[in-house]
């Protein structure tokens, strides 16, 4: 938009006006009077819309088309014609129109910002029905037909109107949607049916004395204003039901608060319980029939907690909601709903807290973490590397550092500002000084260090790639999917990719990955052979922090292996053969909340965790009296 780009003079605001409105007012009166009416509405089995494809204002049905109705746009254009005529005595409704149409044009256009214009717009079409019925032919009809025509066309648009409306309304997809008629560029008119179906259901068992636990990962789903995700119906229902505290978030247990912008509730006290606990006291307070716990598309980490809690006594069924994705990951076959009695619920709890893990050490930790440095970066951090070559990596790491848009070779380099969708993993570029950085979308982007200068390849890899989910070992890329348990490596090696629920990847040297399972257990795989090296248990913690399908955050370094826990606000540190090496609280480690984490990365006896906009580093040493 014009004005916030860093404008001093009058002049450049002047010359920003003009080359936004270069670009705005085309799109501005497409999508006014041609297309994006209803652009998640391809098809519809009723034929009311032609094949699918971009949408033109020629083709027949209701979908296609813009904002305004061909009807009132061509009753517009002849009232605009008869204005321009007689401007002197239309001159409101000129100035209407104009200053209705600056709006989206000076700005980027979207429904709301066609109010204005609209309004202008329907007064030129009054205008122009008026002045049609004073010419030939209807100049020839009788005053009282003339007269029944000003009230039977508006009326019959109106009601053409309000059938469109209806009827793409009831058209919707049951997922994530734009809202007919409510979206022409920002994406935020959006609609989750689904959602409001799944919180009908809800209401209904809660009705029946049920607690309800939604475990639910898509966090953009849950945009408060658009649409209002599942927890929002969820809510609404048990408000509707009159027990408001037997609908829980899982998710927001963990954390110990939840995020109701803009306030922030908190539910716990983190240093003193954890959610088993809390989850047990209000189970008995609300002496349910049964524990509903609903996975709405569950991930390889939830569907070990499903497994968990049916041998705890729980019944399996299928969630039977509507399919309610946003976005093009590959998603689960269908919800999964786990049934506890009541007499069941002290197994079910225990099952809960053994996939947890303990919320801290039994014990002191073996590993003492002494911070080096605090580093501010240019955006939130996502991904963290040391971009020396494995024999190079002597002393204290320049840290390489990947955000939305952005990557810095180093810590002290210039930024480096380039299409990539998301920097998921960031490495060496080898023997030349440089990064390769992995995006969300499967392209690799090699950034070097002396000019700047970037190259961009597609890899083998199909996207998305999730937060986390990738490393670069044995000269290749690896992905693991959280959803499917699978994992992919570019180029693929001479032996089978080992099967597993994988959830986090992370490479330990040169030639040995390291893969985390949902089953609370990390693998040790030796490259060059393919054979399994170590296999021990661990706290393997889920992620829900920006992304649907986020994988748990892993680093290593010389022997040594660090799983973060962003929700529980917790490191756990353990050695390359299994051997437990401590946890840590991470709001006392940094300083700051450690929901704040966002990334972690290791180089030999170093650890740097990402926290918010800032890298902060520490070197692992011995603690006195440790083995």
């Amino acid at each position: 938009m014009f004005g916030s780009r860093g404008e001093s003079t009058l002049g450049e605001v002047l010359r920003a006006a003009a080359d936004n409105a270069s670009r705005q007012l085309p799109t501005s009166l497409e999508r006014y009077f041609l297309h994006s009416r209803a652009s998640d509405l391809p098809f519809f089995a009723w034929g009311l819309a032609g094949p699918s494809g971009s949408s033109e204002v020629t083709r027949p049905g209701m979908a296609w088309g813009g904002l305004s109705l061909a009807p009132a746009a061509i009753l517009g254009l002849v009232g605009l014609a008869v204005a321009f005529r007689r401007a002197a005595r239309h001159a409101v409704w000129l100035v209407v129109v104009l200053g209705g149409l600056a709006l989206p044009v000076l700005g980027a256009p979207s429904a709301r910002r066609f109010l204005i214009f609209d309004l202008g717009w329907c007064a030129l079409a009054a205008l122009g029905l008026s002045w049609l019925l004073q010419v030939r032919p209807f100049a020839w009809l009788g005053r009282g037909t003339r007269q029944l025509l000003v009230v039977v066309i508006p009326g019959a648009i109106c009601a053409w109107s309000f059938s469109t409306v209806l009827v793409l309304w009831r058209a919707l997809p049951w997922q994530h949607a734009h809202l007919p008629f409510a979206e022409s560029g920002f994406g935020d008119g959006r609609a989750c049916p689904g959602c409001v179906e799944l919180g009908r259901r809800w209401a209904h068992d809660l009705g029946k004395r049920t607690v309800v636990v939604v475990v639910d990962t898509d966090i953009e789903r849950e945009n408060p204003t658009s649409p209002g995700g599942i927890l929002l119906y969820g809510k609404l229902a048990a408000r509707v039901a009159g027990r408001p505290e037997a609908f829980l978030d899982f998710y927001s247990l963990l954390r110990g608060f939840e995020v109701e912008h803009p306030f922030v509730r908190h539910l716990y006290d983190r240093n003193r319980s954890d959610a088993p606990r809390v989850l047990s006291a209000v189970i008995e307070l609300q002496q349910p029939t049964a524990i509903a716990w609903d996975f709405v598309e569950p991930t390889q980490w939830e569907q070990e907690l499903v497994r968990q809690l049916v041998a705890a006594g729980g019944l399996r069924q299928p969630l039977t909601a509507p399919p309610i994705e946003t976005l093009a990951h590959p998603r689960p076959r269908g919800g999964i709903r786990v049934f506890t009695p009541w007499a069941q619920r002290a197994q079910a709890l225990e099952a809960l807290a053994r996939h947890l893990g303990p919320p801290r050490a039994p014990e002191p930790p073996c590993v003492a973490l002494t911070r080096l440095s605090t580093e501010t970066a240019q955006g939130l951090v996502l991904a963290l590397s040391d971009p020396r070559p494995a024999g190079e990596r002597v002393g204290r790491p320049r840290w390489a550092v990947g955000s939305w848009t952005t990557v810095l070779p180093a810590l002290d380099a210039p930024p480096v500002a380039f299409p990539v969708w998301e920097a998921v993993a960031i490495t060496s570029r080898g023997e030349s000084p440089g990064v390769m950085v992995l995006g969300r979308d499967g392209l690799v982007t090699e950034v070097a260090t002396a000019d700047g200068s970037r190259k961009t390849t597609r890899s083998g890899i199909r996207p998305p790639v999730g937060p986390s989910c990738a490393a670069r070992a044995g000269h290749a890329w690896w992905v693991v999917d959280p959803i499917a348990g699978t994992v992919q490596a570019d180029p693929p090696p001479a032996w089978p990719l080992p099967q597993g629920p994988w959830i986090g990847v992370a490479a330990l040297g040169e030639n040995r990955l390291v893969l985390a399972g949902a089953d609370q257990r990390l693998r040790v795989v030796d490259l060059p052979s393919g054979h399994l090296l170590a296999d021990f248990a661990a706290v393997i913690p889920p992620s829900r922090r920006h992304r649907f399908a986020e994988c748990s955050p892993l680093a290593a370094g010389n022997d040594w292996i660090a799983a973060l826990d962003p929700l529980r606000s917790r490191l756990h540190l353990s050695a390359d053969n299994g051997r437990p090496l401590g946890s840590f609280d991470l709001a006392q480690l940094l300083g700051v909340p450690g929901d704040l984490a966002s990334a972690i990365g290791a180089s030999n006896d170093h650890l740097a965790i990402g926290v918010a906009n800032t890298v902060q580093t520490f070197a692992l040493g011995s603690r006195a009296g440790c083995r």
